[in-house]
């Protein structure tokens, strides 16, 4: 079972994601990968 600020946080992801599709802004893309951090660093040195 997820915690609500694993929820949260995936939520954010998700509605980040919809505003980076419509207008590929780079804050946002930062804003992403800030919040995906861990996913990131696995992803990184996988």
């Amino acid at each position: 079972m997820s915690s609500p600020a694993i929820n949260n946080v995936k939520q954010d992801s998700l509605e980040l994601l919809r505003i980076y599709q419509t207008n590929k802004d780079q804050r946002v893309r930062n804003r992403i990968v800030e919040l995906n951090m861990g996913l990131v660093r696995k992803e990184v040195h996988h």
